[in-house]
């Protein structure tokens, strides 16, 4: 199921769930501490750049990455929700016989990482990699950006949502690789190095094809973004921490303090110069940090 550009994946398999399939891939060091992945939005997890498999595995951890309904081979399901994904995760620790363990979620994958904590005392410790803050809260507006107003517009009614996914499905049909150079032109200059390395533009073109190969499950994964969290951040007592780079145009710098506000105890890791696309220094940075944090060691 698993491909990579340059580099294999340490373990893969599957857990069932009812009458589903969920699927997960390990990247890294097999000797590691495994850190559960919920990644970010249309990421199934089953390829992986050169450079982020390097500062995975030059970091000592073992990331399992939990591919959500649809994508990775995990059998799609109409009626997920935030707390299906998570329980989705827990699953996967069961068969994996973790019995205690940290997750790692980047960007959308923010709500699912955040809501298993919130449904099983086994979690140590939550990672937040440039997270995405709720899209529904009270004060969202001063923390989202105009695209994403646009989404959330839109996505309140269910024909003019299945409408932009129609459109983006052909749209990604005709061309995935030149769709991922198209949004690479909208983003902001921060991020067009890293997102613009040969390896990552063929990791994203194969994940876009993916994500819209269905447009059942397109739609899934982004009502899944514009959901409201069904859990309460303040009672949350897991130690949580979160890295986000403050020219994040994305999941903007905005989100992460707005969720440091509200995690009791979080720590907020600020890095300057730096966008929604992480370097591989920057990336074995978090990770060894992760290892330092899951084996007791002082940070």
């Amino acid at each position: 199921m698993s491909e990579s550009i340059g580099a294999e994946p340490v373990d893969e398999g599957a857990v069932e769930i009812g009458e589903r399939v969920v699927r997960w891939t390990a990247w890294g060091d097999p000797y590691g501490p495994s850190v559960l992945c919920q990644p970010g939005l249309g990421v199934p997890g089953t390829r992986l750049t050169r450079a982020e498999v390097d500062a995975i595995r030059g970091a000592g951890v073992e990331l399992v990455i939990v591919a959500r309904p649809g994508l990775g081979g995990s059998t799609p399901y109409p009626h997920r929700t935030i707390e299906s994904d998570a329980d989705d995760t827990i699953g996967v620790a069961d068969a994996l016989g973790l019995d205690r363990f940290d997750i790692v979620a980047h960007s959308v994958g923010t709500a699912v990482g955040l809501t298993v904590a919130a449904r099983s005392e086994r979690v140590r410790r939550v990672v937040l990699i440039s997270p995405m803050a709720p899209v529904h809260s009270g004060d969202a507006d001063a923390y989202i950006g105009r695209r994403m107003r646009e989404l959330r517009m839109w996505f309140r009614f269910a024909p003019v949502a299945r409408w932009w996914i129609r459109e983006a499905v052909k749209d990604v049909r005709r061309d995935p690789a030149d769709a991922v150079r198209r949004s690479i032109r909208n983003m902001p200059e921060i991020d067009v190095v890293p997102a613009s390395d040969p390896d990552a533009m063929a990791v994203g073109a194969l994940d876009l094809a993916e994500l819209f190969a269905d447009g059942a499950v397109a739609l899934a994964e982004y009502r899944m973004m514009m959901a409201q969290w069904p859990i309460d951040l303040s009672t949350i007592r897991t130690p949580v921490t979160i890295w986000h780079g403050d020219l994040d145009r994305i999941s903007t710098i905005a989100m992460g303090r707005w969720l440091s506000r509200r995690l009791v105890g979080a720590r907020l890791e600020i890095l300057q110069g730096v966008g929604h696309y992480l370097t591989q220094d920057i990336n074995r940075r978090i990770f060894e940090d992760v290892r330092l944090s899951s084996s007791g060691e002082e940070i």
